[in-house]
């Protein structure tokens, strides 16, 4: 982890994910420039720790650029990845902003520029500007809703169609558009697809296979090439 000098950091302009995200989203130019004041910006290399789970949950941070993967530890420490965070969404939001120790693991999947505030700092902020509070119970409802739309796909959709639907999101999201396809460096294993999506490995290696074999996709270094998206469409729903 390296520490952004925190001047050089606000002194820049407020790119689009910081204004949008929840913090800044409801905020007039003068609170944000403000709470960016109070912010620290921080920068992680590929595959170094954002966070563990045990460590002290102090503050809370916004992903500025980059991905991060987050990940809880199964009894016997295995970690079990949960989620792909991307620019604008938030890390480690705990419930009331109460400090207390954390519960998952974030690890850059690329090279990762955050911003952090203290929960003490926040909670100011939330007296100050009551709309922040809200925007943050948003936040934390849509993570629930998106776990019970995952839940939903699980009975509704068999293990290919849930990771049609997982890959066709992430080109939405994450993608870059080359002609008609769209590259998604999601860098991460097999294994810890099967477990976004609930399924094993080697279910994951068939269905990929056969999306490969039909033309739908194109295995990269890094990731896929997305060849036809309204294939993968249909076999998502």
């Amino acid at each position: 982890m390296k520490i952004i000098d925190n001047s050089a950091a606000v002194a820049t302009p407020l790119n689009s994910e910081l204004a949008t995200s929840c913090l800044f989203r409801r905020l007039r130019p003068e609170q944000a420039s403000a709470l960016r004041r109070d912010m620290w910006f921080h920068t992680y290399a590929h595959a170094e720790p954002v966070f563990g789970a045990g460590d002290d949950g102090d503050r809370l941070q916004i992903i500025r650029t980059g991905r991060v993967k987050v990940s809880r530890p199964l009894a016997d420490g295995t970690p079990y990845l949960l989620t792909v965070l991307g620019p604008g969404d938030l890390l480690g939001v705990l419930p009331g902003l109460d400090t207390g120790p954390r519960e998952e693991t974030a690890i850059a999947v690329t090279h990762v520029t955050t911003g952090s505030v203290p929960y003490s700092v926040l909670r100011k902020w939330c007296i100050v500007v009551p709309a922040i509070g809200l925007e943050l119970a948003r936040e934390r409802q849509d993570r629930l809703r998106e776990l019970e739309q995952r839940r939903i796909d699980q009975v509704r959709l068999d293990a290919p169609g849930r990771l049609a639907k997982l890959l066709l999101g992430w080109a939405d999201r994450f993608g870059t558009a080359d002609g008609d396809a769209i590259t998604v460096d999601h860098r991460l294993t097999q294994r810890e697809l099967g477990e976004l999506i609930g399924t094993s490995r080697e279910t994951v290696c068939l269905a990929m296979r056969q999306f490969v074999t039909r033309g739908w996709i194109r295995n990269t270094d890094r990731g896929v090439r997305v060849l036809y998206r309204a294939e993968l469409a249909r076999r998502a729903r």
